[in-house]
């Protein structure tokens, strides 16, 4: 507001104290202009009352800055992802360069960044962005609230009780007359919010963020947050400063003191940045105090550093619409029944393995994780051809019916998948052909005279012999096989596991080279690979290729497979999650060097109740989305019992 119009209005306030009179003239004024209104509601109702927004030339103005608002749905939920949540929030606020404001109103997440920002990049990469126009984004923080009136009204009682009805019904019309230009709708107590803070002068572990993070979780707020580049400087003063009187003065009396800002210092020092916050609602932080404070009508003027952030739940999972959007399926509950949910949008890694030994239900847990996220599409690798017999309803090809020409160059170089080949090859076969790589040196013929070909010139003829015995009837192409629901059915191959080897790898590659130029939108899964009997393909070069690069374009590849031993120690590493199903003690033993598991997790898997002794509809087993493994009792669906 204008210095002279504050100074008229503030000389209007002591008049009407002083002789209450006139106190009527001091709100018939607010009914006039919005500017004093907006003033004393900020006076009464501190940081509760919203950034004063007006629509003006299809811009959301707010305290005369242009800004963009967004709904934003998290990609990672801190409520499955726990620490991994706190550090993305790290990583994100460090790569920002401007100031974010982040709403949490009734369990929904806005984001507000200035119109000329360059960080919605940054923020596309941990949510999904949706612009709201400038008509809605007003109507959204400025909902009126007949209860925040009554309160408001109550300042009337301020004056002395002659007058105190007619003020009131005058600050009554004010409000009403300009309320849509204001937020009076936090549902929390009028004014509170983080009034002060020490923070920055805590050290507290992961554990204690993250416990603090979950109890606030599901609270109202509004987080703003600016960098504060200056803020190394300033620390640096500070404990100089302290240093230097805890040496020179009373010796101990500053010694508290310069070891908070050593503090600062340290955390500073291990890549943490400065920000100038403003947090309104009735959230916990360490060291700090909430309440009504007259620092929530300024801008953000308290100081956190980056890890201090974490403490708000801005990666709390509450969807904006159905769940379907997003990759997230229950698995089961836990020994208490509480229950357990694996969100592959919030992996590191969507690449997962489902373990177990034989008769576990292993293919019946796949089976309904499949039915519990109908919204991806799936291509699923069936050597055994039990997944037909289920999903009826699906597309199912077998294999020696109908494939794609495995052996047909990629459109970038043939070279590129004479190697594919040749490293297939030798996972399946166990044998190094170098006819493979003369294959491409011509035109490529097609896949039954390549395969004649290679039959008359590789040393390996009596494998190329076999393999054109078995060839598909008919070619299909690989764009009939994505985007969708397809099953291929190998088991009348079955007799020959190193042909459905090779053409298992083959197909993992094509898939992999037809998404290269493909990008997912905040890299959200939308393709799910499935390999049932997955020691056919493990550690072949086309699943390093589809593990290390395919969550970025929205691929996701499950292992089904009865011993860990399939697959290599790194290929592990790389997966995001691990369903391991209980087993006899051998199994155990040998799953338990991969993953690390503690005494307890061991316990749990030795009781080996298989899903017959458990009706049918739960296996036992441990989720396994580092850092901590879930004992759990997988739910089967019954359709997948079937």
């Amino acid at each position: 507001m204008d210095r002279r119009l504050a100074l008229v209005f503030m000389v209007s306030l002591i008049a009407s104290v002083a002789y209450p009179p006139l106190s009527p003239l001091l709100w018939v004024v607010s009914l006039l202009t919005r500017d004093w209104f907006h003033w004393l509601s900020l006076l009464i109702y501190g940081g509760r009352v919203a950034p004063r927004s007006e629509v003006r030339g299809g811009r959301l103005i707010t305290n005369g800055e242009s800004y963009l608002f967004y709904e934003a749905e998290p990609l990672i939920d801190l409520s499955t992802s726990h620490e991994k949540a706190l550090v993305a929030l790290s990583n994100m606020l460090n790569r920002l360069s401007g100031e974010v404001g982040f709403y949490r109103l009734n369990s929904k997440l806005y984001i507000r960044v200035p119109e000329d920002s360059r960080d919605e990049l940054v923020l596309r990469q941990f949510f999904i962005l949706r612009q709201v126009k400038p008509n809605q984004v007003v109507g959204l923080i400025t909902r009126f609230n007949p209860i925040n009136l009554a309160w408001f009204s109550l300042v009337g009682l301020l004056i002395k009780w002659p007058l105190s009805l007619p003020t009131i019904v005058i600050i009554t019309v004010a409000v009403i007359l300009h309320s849509r230009h204001f937020s009076l709708n936090l549902n929390q107590h009028p004014g509170i919010g983080v009034a002060s803070s020490g923070v920055a002068f805590t050290r507290l572990d992961s554990g204690d963020r993250l416990a603090i993070a979950m109890g606030n979780a599901g609270r109202d707020f509004i987080l703003i947050l600016k960098p504060n580049p200056g803020f190394r400087a300033i620390a640096t003063e500070e404990y100089n400063r302290y240093r230097e009187l805890a040496v020179t003065r009373v010796r101990g009396r500053f010694e508290q003191e310069a070891e908070q800002w050593r503090i600062v210092l340290d955390r500073l020092n291990n890549g943490e940045l400065g920000f100038r916050a403003l947090i309104i609602g009735d959230v916990k932080l360490p060291a700090s105090r909430v309440g009504r404070a007259l620092n929530h009508l300024s801008e953000p003027n308290i100081t956190l550093l980056t890890n201090d952030a974490q403490y708000i739940p801005v990666f709390q999972g509450q969807a904006l619409e159905s769940g379907l959007s997003r990759a997230i399926v229950e698995v089961g509950v836990d020994r208490f029944s509480n229950p357990i949910t694996l969100d592959l949008d919030a992996l590191g890694n969507a690449h997962g393995v489902v373990i177990g030994p034989s008769g576990r239900g292993k293919t019946k847990t796949t089976m309904s994780l499949i039915m519990r996220m109908p919204q991806l599409n799936y291509l699923i690798l069936d050597p055994e051809g039990e997944y037909c017999r289920v999903f009826k309803d699906w597309r199912c090809v077998n294999a020696d019916e109908a494939y794609i020409d495995y052996l047909a160059p990629f459109n970038e170089s043939p070279y590129v998948k004479a190697n594919y080949i040749y490293d297939s090859f030798k996972h399946s076969f166990n044998a190094e052909d170098e006819a493979i790589l003369s294959l491409y040196e011509g035109e490529y013929p097609g896949l039954i005279n390549a395969l004649d070909w290679l039959t008359a010139n590789s040393r390996y003829s009596r494998y190329w012999r076999m393999i054109r015995g078995m060839a598909p009837g008919s070619i299909i192409s690989l764009e009939g096989m994505l985007n969708g629901r397809v099953i291929i059915n190998y088991s009348r191959l079955r007799q020959e596991d190193r042909l459905i080897s090779l053409m298992m790898q083959a197909l993992v590659g094509e898939v992999f080279n037809a998404y290269l130029n493909r990008r997912s939108e905040g890299e959200l899964v939308r393709q799910v690979i499935i390999a049932d009997e997955a020691y056919l393909i493990l550690g072949s070069r086309a699943v390093w290729s589809l593990i290390r690069a395919g969550r970025k374009r929205g691929l996701s590849l499950w292992f089904i497979t009865q011993s860990i031993q399939d697959a290599p120690p790194g290929m592990i590493q790389n997966l995001g999650f691990s369903i391991i199903l209980a087993g006899p003690d051998a199994y155990i033993n040998e799953v338990r060097q991969h993953f690390g598991l503690s005494q307890a997790d061991y316990d749990w898997l030795r009781l080996d109740i298989p899903p017959r002794l458990l009706g049918g509809e739960w296996a036992m087993g441990i989720l396994y989305a580092p850092p901590t493994p879930r004992h759990a009792y997988i739910r089967l669906e019954p359709s997948a019992l079937g």
